[in-house]
């Protein structure tokens, strides 16, 4: 993981950034899709939905490690769900 990546690779710490951003790039273009067909809340740009989602993925594996942590991972999903997807 990137975190995890020695502060003396700058070059691996750069492929990572660059995979990380990809992965972005593919959630915020999947996102535009779903406000374009109403799916998806308009209120905030798809590249922030995008790094919300991709922040509350990578934190998943921290929860997952407490105790009752499948309940804190099904919430954070639930509530990073409820902030992008329009009701209805």
């Amino acid at each position: 993981m990137l975190l995890e990546a020695p502060a003396d690779e700058p070059e691996l710490g750069q492929r990572a950034g660059e995979a990380l951003g990809y992965v972005e790039g593919r959630f915020a273009a999947v996102l535009e899709e779903g406000q374009a067909d109403g799916s998806i809340r308009t209120t905030t740009p798809p590249a922030r939905q995008a790094r919300l989602l991709m922040t509350g993925i990578f934190r998943l594996r921290v929860y997952a490690r407490m105790p009752n942590g499948r309940d804190h991972v099904r919430e954070i999903v639930d509530t990073l769900l409820q902030t992008i997807l329009r009701s209805g």
